[in-house]
C-alpha cells in the first residue's frame, strides 16, 4: 500500500543548487521511512547556470538500508521569474503572482513554461522511476 505523508525537507523553503534539492529529497525519504517498508522523497529547487536560473528537480527512495536517487528536469525559467528569486523570493509564490493560482501544487512551474507537454506530476513520476534503478538493476549495484 502506498500513502502519502508529508514531511519536512530540512532544507530552505527554496533550495538554490541541485545539490540543496537532492538533500531535500533525500532527507524527504528518510523522513518518510518511518511510515513504512520504504520512503519517497521529492524536492524542487532551482540551480544557476552560465548567469541563466533553471528549475531542477530531484527524487529519493530509501529502504533500511539503500537509497537511490533519480535528479533532472533542468527547465529554464525566464529572466523575469529570475530576478524575483535571486531577490529571495521562492519561486511559487513568483509563479502564483504571475498566474493568479498555485502553479507549484497543481501544473507546476514545467507545466506551464511548457503549456502542459510536461506536468510537474509526469516529471516527478519519471524521477521517482528512474530512483529505483538500485532495486531494479540490483545485480549492478
Amino acid at each position: 500500500m502506498v500513502s502519502g505523508v508529508e514531511v519536512a525537507s530540512g532544507v530552505a523553503n527554496q533550495p538554490m543548487s541541485s545539490l540543496e534539492t537532492k538533500l531535500g529529497a533525500s532527507n524527504r525519504a528518510k523522513a518518510a521511512l518511518a511510515y513504512g517498508d520504504m520512503g519517497v522523497g521529492i524536492e524542487g529547487g532551482v540551480e544557476e547556470i552560465d548567469g541563466k536560473l533553471y528549475v531542477c528537480s530531484w527524487a529519493a527512495i530509501k529502504d533500511h538500508g539503500n537509497e537511490g536517487c533519480g535528479g533532472g528536469i533542468f527547465v529554464e525559467l525566464p529572466e523575469r521569474v529570475r530576478r524575483e528569486i535571486i531577490l529571495g523570493r521562492e519561486l511559487g509564490e513568483v509563479m502564483a503572482e504571475l498566474f493568479n493560482h498555485d502553479v507549484g501544487h497543481n501544473e507546476g512551474t514545467v507545466g506551464v513554461f511548457t503549456k502542459g507537454m510536461v506536468t510537474r506530476q509526469g516529471a516527478f513520476e519519471q524521477l521517482v522511476k528512474i530512483s529505483l534503478v538500485r532495486w531494479i538493476s540490483k545485480e549492478w549495484f
